[in-house]
């Protein structure tokens, strides 16, 4: 038996792929499609710098105007979530049926997320863990 290198297993396989042409296709037309070659932005967007995880940097001082409409932002989604979560749900042995049952199960995935945001950011951003820590402290009081 004759072991190849990863590099050399590849260089093995690709030599027996034809390479077909290229060809546009719309955006709805390309599902299971494999893209030929790169895509490359003729332009950086945003020309500036941004943060580095998805979001937006937000100056200390305008967190306290900002909560507030960040705070209702997140109960209309969470809101939306729901209802379309039990609409699609409905009739399922997995869905909750009680108020109580819809505010257990609620509860605990909320609980579940916001310790394993706070382990995230122990480990990967430590200056940022006062965010989910405010979360517990949210869920606790609620």
């Amino acid at each position: 038996m004759t072991l190849l290198r990863v590099e050399e297993a590849q260089a093995l396989v690709l030599a027996e792929i034809a390479r077909g042409a290229a060809e546009d296709v719309a955006l709805d037309e390309a599902l299971h499609r494999v893209l030929r070659e790169e895509i490359v932005a003729a332009i950086d967007a945003p020309a500036a710098d941004n943060s580095a995880m998805d979001g937006y940097a937000v100056r200390a001082e305008d967190i306290p105007v900002l909560e507030p409409a960040l705070r209702a932002w997140r109960a209309w989604v969470g809101a939306a979530f729901l209802r379309r979560y039990l609409q699609t749900a409905a009739g399922q042995p997995f869905a909750p049926v009680t108020p109580e049952e819809l505010r257990a199960s609620l509860t605990g995935y909320l609980l579940e997320k916001t310790l394993h945001e706070i382990g995230y950011e122990l480990d990967q951003r430590p200056e940022w863990v006062s965010i989910p820590l405010s979360e517990l402290l949210d869920l606790m009081k609620g």
